[in-house]
């Protein structure tokens, strides 16, 4: 048997997206995958800064793949503060094992991600990481914020080993800011089809069209 890749996967937290392809990692015959979480919100109740309500997710998460719970250190430990997280082990996880690579999922602006980035280039360690964003701007629109990230981001995204982005957006960005293409890796969004369809064959669409005021005979409109 071949030997396998050992891969450190750092999550801030659980997301029902993500849990699905963990799940197929740890079943892949050649990765041997540990999961970080730097806290447990979505698995347990807390505030989503996105949503801005508290969330807890009604699919189990944590099960079907390895993973350690990373205490948080933060003072005020919350998702979308940058001092929120700060999970000082993760330096010895990285440091005390032998990782073929590091990929991390927090987003630059947590405490926990610097505290992996200088981790994983203290050991020589492979290290992935990436952005959602297709464009410079930022969400708020706000022009300061924008002209720092066009000084910022090329040196940020040099730090990683490969970057890993979901969009043909995501590309062409990591081009403008100088990123060769050999360290860039398109990972699309995926859709656990099989949880769906399994889902789909339970649903009884009668009571859920009375409940959400649904005419029983207006037409199925898909896009």
């Amino acid at each position: 048997m071949s030997e396998k890749y050992r891969v450190l996967l750092v999550s801030s937290h659980p997301v029902q997206y993500a849990v699905p392809l963990y799940r197929l990692m740890a079943r892949h015959p050649k990765l041997d995958i540990l999961v970080a979480y730097c806290c447990l919100q979505g698995a347990e109740k807390g505030v989503d800064p996105e949503f801005g309500f508290e969330v807890a997710w009604d699919t189990p998460l944590l099960d079907g793949y390895p993973w350690v719970h990373v205490l948080n250190r933060s003072l005020r430990p919350a998702l979308g503060r940058f001092w929120g997280l700060i999970n000082p082990r993760l330096w010895q996880i990285i440091c005390q094992n032998h990782w073929d690579a590091i990929v991390v999922y927090t987003g630059y602006a947590y405490a926990s991600f610097w505290i992996v980035m200088v981790a994983a280039k203290s050991k020589g360690r492979a290290l992935l990481f990436g952005t959602d964003a297709h464009e410079i701007r930022s969400r708020d629109r706000h022009p300061w914020k924008a002209r720092l990230k066009a000084f910022f981001w090329p040196y940020l995204f040099r730090l990683a080993d490969i970057v890993i982005v979901p969009s043909t957006g995501g590309v062409q960005l990591m081009r403008h800011i100088g990123i060769p293409d050999d360290r860039i890796v398109l990972t699309p969004y995926v859709v656990d089809n099989d949880w769906w369809l399994e889902q789909a064959s339970r649903a009884d669409p009668i009571p859920t069209r009375t409940l959400w005021n649904i005419p029983p005979d207006a037409p199925v409109v898909l896009f």
